[in-house]
């Protein structure tokens, strides 16, 4: 109600991403979240993406749209496994 009632008094157009109601959404279910994202029309979708990119919150996994991207990808998962791997095998020295 708080949000409705400064919104109507200072006459702020308030974005999907910026609502009480969304930010619940992503919390208990992010895929419903993001499906609310993909339904906005351009305009406000670009904003919103811009919003959540300045807000830091996690985006939905990149997806690897060339094989350089992929090759990275595949890099830096076998680098973390080899680190947990060699973390987990020493005794603490």
């Amino acid at each position: 109600k708080a949000e409705k009632t400064f919104d109507k008094t200072f006459g702020y157009q308030r974005n999907f991403v910026e609502t009480y109601t969304a930010r619940k959404e992503f919390i208990k279910n992010p895929n419903h979240y993001f499906s609310a994202l993909m339904g906005l029309p351009v305009n406000e979708k670009a904003l919103a993406f811009k919003l959540i990119r300045e807000s830091g919150i996690p985006m939905m996994p990149s997806i690897p749209t060339s094989q350089a991207q992929l090759a990275l990808k595949i890099f830096n998962r076998l680098k973390k496994g080899v680190a947990v791997a060699v973390k987990s095998s020493s005794i603490g020295i």
